[in-house]
């Protein structure tokens, strides 16, 4: 679903454009561009170019209350992120639908949202570089544990992909204060649904000694809230899609790619 300035539905191209350029600014989210081709209400492309924008945990994701109407037909929607920086970290998206149906939402406190009801088929694709997503990680566990007096020297990353549909990550963090060096791993899981949900599980941090267990506890509470928590990758995926087929694969890169088809 996607943010809608205003407090009606939009009824032409242009209209849509600046509603949804303006939701998404509101929600913290600056679009690069915004684009719309065609006539009302059959348009031929829906583009939303996200490229730059930044979100964190705490970035509102609107979620529909009540279906107020038919939106637009799209003959294509295209979005794409290279990248949205998520918690500092670049994540890289591309997703396309062909032949798909919206609807208008209002969600519980009001706002306006448009949201994919249905489409033909579709794809999704979703990376992020192992240099980045380490270099974000780092800057995340120092910052954490600079608080209590730790300096982070180095962290390290490694990633495996048990199954289609699963990742195991271990985080190694190398810190020192005064003249003590401590060594921290961070050790989790995340599964894929079939509504690819990736959903993050299993995350404890261990720390060795004093100083070990000073980083430990600064890192719990962030880690806390990561467990359990669902992150809607397929939040495009909606009623009259289904996933019809799945792949995670990890190189320079975590990779995941995501074919849909219509039910």
């Amino acid at each position: 679903m996607f943010p809608l300035a205003g407090s009606s539905p939009p009824n032409q191209p242009d209209e849509l454009t600046r509603a949804l350029a303006d939701g998404l600014r509101a929600c913290g989210l600056t679009s690069r561009s915004v684009q719309t081709d065609g006539a009302w209400p059959d348009l031929t492309r829906l583009a939303i170019d996200l490229t730059g924008a930044e979100a964190t945990l705490a970035t509102p994701v609107p979620v529909a209350n009540e279906q107020i109407g038919a939106g637009p037909r799209l003959a294509a929607f295209e979005l794409d992120a290279a990248p949205l920086h998520f918690e500092a970290i670049p994540v890289h998206l591309r997703v396309r639908l062909a032949s798909a149906a919206t609807e208008f939402a209002r969600a519980a406190e009001g706002a306006l949202a448009l949201a994919l009801a249905s489409a033909a088929s579709g794809e999704i694709d979703l990376h992020i570089f192992h240099a980045d997503l380490e270099a974000g990680l780092h800057t995340l566990v120092a910052g954490l544990a600079k608080k209590h007096g730790a300096d982070v020297k180095s962290t390290r990353l490694e990633i495996t992909a048990p199954t289609a549909r699963s990742l195991g990550l271990q985080i190694t963090a190398t810190a020192k204060a005064f003249i003590v060096t401590t060594t921290v791993k961070v050790r989790g899981r995340v599964e894929l649904d079939d509504q690819l949900n990736a959903r993050c599980t299993g995350l404890v941090a261990e720390g060795e000694g004093m100083l070990g267990s000073m980083v430990e506890s600064a890192l719990r509470p962030r880690l806390a809230q990561f467990e359990g928590r669902t992150f809607a990758l397929g939040a495009f995926v909606a009623g009259g899609l289904r996933l019809r087929d799945v792949s995670v694969r990890v190189d320079d890169a975590l990779r995941l790619h995501a074919t849909l088809e219509g039910a």
